[in-house]
């Protein structure tokens, strides 16, 4: 079994869109961030066969930014920061649902630790919301979903696909979204700005530059968590040699060989 990495991140989403919601303030997402230790998260729910995220494009990918300042696992501020966002102890916070896609053992396990850890580190129990694919695909369209386990695998190797495409502002033009992967409603102008500039610029160091401090901004906004990079695990037998690998998966099989 070879566990073989892909340019795809996992990571927990805070919707800010409904009226009510607690993760406007952002005292409370950086409360949650703080409250997920990655370590133990991978080591119980995945058994260490992925790489913890701590920005957003993921490793191989150009631009993927090694350097970046990660809000960090702080149990004890992350109480400081939920008293301060108006829930002491998990007091007065709204009963949430958590959703997942129903279909990944992995996904429900992973989700699970994290409901268990915001217990334990913030007091706070979320509802667990298992659901069919498809209708977790619409909700989250609609903006619906106020805590979410998903995911993001590259279209292309570019942080624009990453940054850009998940975490702009979503604005309605002609009465449709043109931001719509952003199902979360985050919103920053400076983040935004510094997007903007690099999805045009044809200089590659001033371009990738700007999506590394954009993704900062969004890392310490904490829209959503970073949670880990995927790794696909491949059962090879050993007379099965010269095949490729990519970060989108196993090459085209032009020099696998199979010997008897």
């Amino acid at each position: 079994m070879k566990p073989l990495p892909r340019a795809r991140i996992w990571y927990l989403a805070m919707n800010q869109v409904p009226a009510d919601s607690p993760f406007k303030k952002l005292e409370v997402r950086q409360a949650f961030a703080m409250a997920v230790d990655k370590k133990e998260l991978l080591k119980v729910a995945l058994h260490d066969e992925a790489d913890i995220a701590e920005g957003i494009v993921p490793p191989g990918v150009p631009g993927a930014n090694m350097s970046i300042k990660p809000l960090g696992f702080n149990p004890a501020k992350a109480k400081l920061l939920l008293a301060k966002g108006g829930y002491p102890g998990g007091k007065g916070f709204p009963n949430i649902t958590f959703s997942y896609r129903n279909d990944r053992q992995d996904v429900a396990d992973v989700s699970d630790v994290i409901r268990q850890q915001l217990k334990v580190n913030l007091g706070i129990e979320v509802q667990s919301h298992p659901m069919a694919w498809a209708d977790f695909l619409k909700e989250r369209h609609d903006k619906t979903l106020p805590l979410a386990t998903a995911s993001w695998g590259a279209d292309y190797f570019d942080p624009q696909n990453f940054q850009s495409t998940l975490l702009h502002t979503d604005n309605i033009i002609d009465g449709k979204p043109d931001h719509e992967e952003n199902g979360i409603g985050y919103s920053n102008a400076e983040f935004d700005k510094l997007c903007d500039s690099a999805d045009i610029e044809h200089d590659p160091v001033k371009r990738m530059a700007n999506y590394k401090k954009a993704e900062q901004i969004a890392v310490t906004d904490a829209p959503w968590l970073p949670l880990f990079f995927q790794r696909d695990l491949v059962l090879m037998k050993p007379r099965v040699t010269g095949y490729r690998n990519g970060l989108l998966g196993i090459l085209p099989h032009l020099t696998t060989t199979v010997k008897p």
